[in-house]
């Protein structure tokens, strides 16, 4: 029993499967520099392993209209759906991300970080995934991240990047 409960602990801190951010907010070292560019402060609104984005997601939310459709497709996996977290549109924007349909545990995706310049909200996507030697759940996992920031009519673009976490 023991053994098992201590495999379960491990599977569990490998897989990424937490409910809240992951990582992110302004100042993360994963964020991409750009000349002039500013660290945009955001937040975390939501995070989990599990959701009903099968395809991946790269959406910025600007209306209550737009969080419904966004928030159906994040939570088109539980019935009933969870209600959304609330939101100020007049003060606030999100940013959603998700990964779309993983073939195990141990996958997660962070907003690692958002900068501002020339116009331009640059959002850097950061993807992880099990390395050699992780144990992870073979569920179907879908990660997901919403992150609130300030709201901002510039254009938005996102730039991606992948790690495989060492797991050894």
């Amino acid at each position: 029993m023991i053994i098992a409960v201590t495999l379960l602990t491990f599977a569990a801190a490998c897989s990424g499967g937490s409910t809240r951010d992951p990582g992110g907010g302004a100042g993360n070292p994963d964020a991409s520099g750009g000349e002039n560019a500013v660290e945009v402060a955001y937040d975390s609104v939501y995070a989990s392993a599990h959701s009903g984005v099968e395809s991946p997601l790269r959406e910025v939310v600007r209306t209550a209209d737009e969080w419904t459709a966004v928030w159906g497709s994040i939570a088109a996996d539980r019935t009933p759906a969870p209600p959304a977290p609330e939101v100020d549109f007049e003060r606030s924007m999100l940013v959603a991300v998700g990964l779309g349909v993983r073939p195990s545990g141990g996958y997660a995706v962070r907003v690692a970080g958002i900068e501002a310049g020339s116009g331009t909200l640059r959002v850097t996507v950061l993807e992880l995934a099990p390395g050699a030697g992780c144990i992870a759940t073979m569920a179907l996992t879908a990660p997901v991240v919403v992150v609130r920031l300030d709201r901002d009519d510039a254009e938005v673009e996102f730039t991606e990047t992948r790690r495989e976490r060492a797991c050894d």
